[in-house]
């Protein structure tokens, strides 16, 4: 019995598709899939989308795996400082830059609505489709900044950019890593209007910022200092434990270790554990990001999914995602990314009532008060129809409030028999009363 149990858990334990993964704090955390060129990994982020590394006892690690057989020449890794409210993204061409100076669009709307929120993070919250966007004060030298969402499969990120003025449109593709981006040039001026059509992965963050090319040839290669074979499995990618009951030493490290191999073999369940070290801490606003050069032979096509997958409803669970197909479709605005006060951050909470008096209880969802350089974002009202399905009615009730939501609540505060509508913003309350 117990050799078939045994089987029967090596089937189930396939190998996964082929991953970079960084040691971060709660272990190995999925980069991206693995191919030839080079991979960004950095140490900060103000994204909980992008994988980061930190600093252990053996340096940084990262981890490869190849969902067939691959052979991965030893890594080089460099190791960029900059600032910490600056990073690194791989633009369209695959070159490195520096990204510094971002802030948010003034409007992003969507078939006549304003979807500001859905680009302000890389938070996988993505929009596709026609996209207008109105930026202000765009200076010489600024550009227009992408960030595709993550997709699984081969999906990549396709805009085409139509500019004022009848120029001919600009058309690009990306890959939908965490780390990739589309950076495109931008016309100077006060009010500056484009029209995006995106397709493939969807768009995840669009920003006005500047780039800088990064020379990786000015900054000094890393070699990595220990390599270390571990066995891979979706249930748990567990070491292979040697005699010593560690990882068993391929290039042990420290001085006088062996050369690295020509090549290491990964695929069949077997993976790579690669790490380098790390020089001490920089001082306060001062970063670093990894950028590792890769080369993988006979590696499958990048195909494997990075992220993980949500997993899907249980038979019988009680409860079930139902937000895409109910039509409530509302993204808190919050404040700026480098948060330095708990309020931005805070639900503007909600309120549940029968507003039109059918027996179904109708949605009020406050918004939040945005950040510098964001056009006003409004609350959002939603008509229970029933059948599972809500109306977007905010206009029509007159409910695009806009401030800083810190609650509300549907009440018959007059007495007539119908609810009223208590709203609680930063600094002031205001009350609505139902004129029906």
């Amino acid at each position: 019995m117990l050799p078939l149990l045994a089987s029967l858990a090596l089937l189930a334990n396939e190998p996964h598709g082929p991953l970079v993964e960084a040691r971060g704090e709660d272990g190995f955390q999925p980069a991206c899939a693995l191919s030839s060129g080079l991979v960004v990994v950095p140490l900060h982020s103000r994204s909980e989308v992008v994988a980061r590394a930190t600093r252990g006892a053996e340096g940084w690690s990262l981890r490869f795996s190849g969902g067939a057989r691959a052979r991965l020449d030893p890594p080089r890794l460099f190791a960029l400082e900059h600032g910490s409210d600056e990073r690194v993204v791989l633009a369209q061409d695959g070159a490195p830059r520096l990204v510094s100076g971002a802030r948010c669009a003034w409007r992003v709307s969507r078939d006549g609505r304003d979807e500001s929120p859905w680009l302000l993070r890389q938070d996988r919250e993505a929009l596709a489709g026609t996209i207008l966007v109105e930026l202000r004060d765009v200076q010489a030298g600024e550009e227009l900044l992408l960030v595709p969402a993550q997709a699984s499969g081969e999906a990549r990120l396709e805009v085409v950019l139509r500019a004022p003025g009848g120029a001919e449109p600009t058309r690009v593709a990306a890959r939908s890593r965490a780390t990739d981006a589309v950076v495109l040039p931008l016309p100077a001026g006060e009010r500056v209007e484009l029209r995006l059509e995106v397709a493939g992965a969807g768009l995840d963050q669009l920003q006005v910022a500047r780039t800088s090319a990064i020379d990786l040839a000015a900054l000094p290669a890393r070699e990595p200092t220990a390599l270390r074979q571990v066995s891979l499995t979706v249930a748990g990618r567990t070491p292979i434990h040697g005699a010593d009951g560690a990882w068993p030493t391929i290039q042990p490290g420290g001085a006088g270790r062996a050369a690295a191999p020509e090549a290491l073999e990964l695929g069949g369940g077997a993976g790579l554990v690669c790490s380098w070290e790390a020089p001490a801490e920089l001082p306060e606003g001062r970063v670093r990001t990894l950028l590792v050069e890769l080369r993988v032979r006979g590696e499958q096509a990048d195909g494997a999914d990075p992220e993980p997958r949500a997993a899907a409803a249980a038979e019988g669970a009680l409860f079930v995602d139902a937000t895409a197909r109910s039509g409530i479709r509302m993204l808190h605005a919050e404040g700026e990314d480098l948060q330095l006060d708990i309020r931005p951050t805070m639900g503007p909470g909600a309120a549940l009532g029968d507003v039109d008096g059918d027996g179904l209880l109708d949605l009020y969802l406050p918004q939040g008060a945005g950040r510098a350089g964001l056009a006003p974002q409004a609350a959002r009202f939603f008509r229970n129809a029933g059948g599972g399905r809500f109306v977007d009615e905010t206009q029509a009730r007159g409910l695009a409030l806009e401030g800083a939501g810190m609650g509300a609540l549907f009440a018959d505060l007059d007495g007539d028999g119908d609810l009223d509508l208590v709203s609680l913003e930063r600094g002031r309350a205001r009350l609505l009363v139902n004129a029906d």
